[in-house]
């Protein structure tokens, strides 16, 4: 409790007053005032003005200790210049404040010892006119959290009651200010990771732009080649030279490659379009996986072997048909492009606990476990020596995922057993989605 005078300026302890001042009587009555603080900001201002009114100081101060440095946390000074919050000034090379801390008890000081290299003229302005300091570390759970500084300016030095009284006053104050402490920095942490968010997301917003503006301004250079490389294949403009021939098919298969990126890049940036929860016919995903097999199907050399393996029995499911189909368009043709040297890719549909899984390996070149991770973001294309000359961007499984989970799915990769990749697609089926059991019979 404290006691003003006539001017207002100067407190007493009401237990020194009734000469009831020792340290277990201040311990005791602290800790609730502490416990009871409303706010981490006040509970900081209560331990250092208890502070200063216990040992009968004129000036208050305390820091949290940062890593190699203390940090202003609330400043008391009627007669003096405040130190400003946030001031920040190194540990190393004040011994007063290594002392306190070695021994965990106060340590007294008087000011024209003090070394104040390092400190800045903000806060080492702040000094002028103080005599004697007493610095107690606040520590909780093994740890430094604070310092806890009170000075005078008169020269009556400060008795081992007080150094008793300020450890009592630090040691009551610990928990609730780790606690405060605590709070504080997960504020600090919540508003750090909000302006984050809202910067990836405007981060987002521009791939998207782009994305949107660099497919629609492709399309129709592209479509201009494209039709005159079926004019002059088709001998619209006559007999095409031998040596020509050749060029003209690679022409168009690179334009047909370019093509498809434009076209992965337009699906991408509309993946934000696709509402999350939608009215959707009832599809088959037989006929779904089917089509998306055989739109990938011109794209395969000779040496590849497409199977598609379908169950006698429909796998009906409330989805949008058409982006579900590109979705699997997207993996069926990564199996295929990335099984260089031919092989197996094998397309198979089964049902799982009311979800229906398909099921595309292949046999190719695999991913190493570390890129594993990066599959699944935008533009996140894994490139090694293997697969540098493969066309693509890094879009395709990002859609594929998107839309397998705004229709109530997923797509996974499946655990490597050393013979390329496997990834399924999951989407949920009607009867178990609207909660009607089919009749086994």
């Amino acid at each position: 409790m404290e006691i003003q005078d006539e001017v207002g300026r100067q407190g007493v302890s009401l237990t020194r007053a009734l000469g009831l001042h020792r340290p277990d009587v201040v311990s005791l009555d602290v800790l609730d005032d502490f416990n009871s603080a409303a706010a981490p900001g006040e509970l900081v201002r209560l331990v250092m003005m208890r502070a200063v009114i216990e040992t009968g100081s004129d000036r208050g101060l305390i820091s949290w200790i940062d890593g190699n440095e203390m940090v202003v946390a609330s400043c008391y000074d009627p007669f003096g210049e405040l130190a400003p919050i946030g001031s920040r000034w190194p540990l190393a090379g004040d011994q007063v404040i290594a002392v306190a801390r070695a021994a965990g008890r106060p340590k007294a000081a008087q000011y024209e010892e003090l070394t104040l290299d390092g400190m800045p003229p903000s806060l080492a302005g702040t000094y002028a006119g103080l005599k004697h300091m007493l610095v107690v570390p606040v520590r909780a759970a093994g740890e430094d959290l604070a310092l806890l500084c009170v000075s005078r300016r008169r020269s009556e030095e400060f008795s081992v009651e007080d150094s008793d009284v300020l450890h009592a006053i630090a040691a009551a104050a610990a928990q609730p200010l780790r606690a405060a402490r605590l709070d504080e920095q997960l504020t600090t942490a919540q508003a750090e990771l909000s302006e984050l968010v809202v910067r990836a997301e405007s981060v987002e917003h521009v791939k998207t732009d782009v994305l949107r503006l660099a497919s629609h301004e492709l399309r129709s250079p592209l479509t201009v080649l494209h039709g005159y490389l079926s004019l002059v294949r088709d001998g619209f403009y006559g007999d095409i030279p031998e040596p020509l021939a050749g060029v003209v098919a690679i022409l168009e298969r690179r334009t047909q490659e370019m093509n498809t990126l434009v076209n992965d890049m337009l699906v991408a940036a509309r993946v934000e379009d696709i509402p999350a929860k939608s009215t959707n016919d009832v599809t088959d995903l037989r006929e779904v996986l089917s089509q998306a097999v055989r739109e990938v199907m011109p794209r395969a050399t000779e040496q590849h072997r497409l199977t598609l393996n379908l169950p006698p029995d429909p796998m009906p499911a409330s989805v949008d048909a058409e982006r579900v189909m590109l979705a699997l368009r997207n993996i069926i043709d990564n199996a295929v492009k990335y099984s260089p040297s031919g092989g197996d890719v094998v397309c198979a549909i089964t049902e799982d606990a009311g979800m229906a899984r398909m099921k595309v390996s292949d046999h190719g070149l695999g991913i190493a476990p570390e890129d594993r991770d990066k599959l699944f973001t935008r533009f996140g294309r894994v490139l090694t020596t293997a697969n540098s000359h493969i066309p693509g961007i890094g879009l395709g499984l990002y859609f594929s995922r998107e839309v397998a989970r705004r229709n109530g799915g997923d797509v996974a990769l499946m655990p490597d057993d050393g013979l390329g990749t496997a990834f399924v697609l999951s989407l949920p089926l009607v009867s178990h989605a609207h909660g009607v059991v089919s009749d086994p019979a």
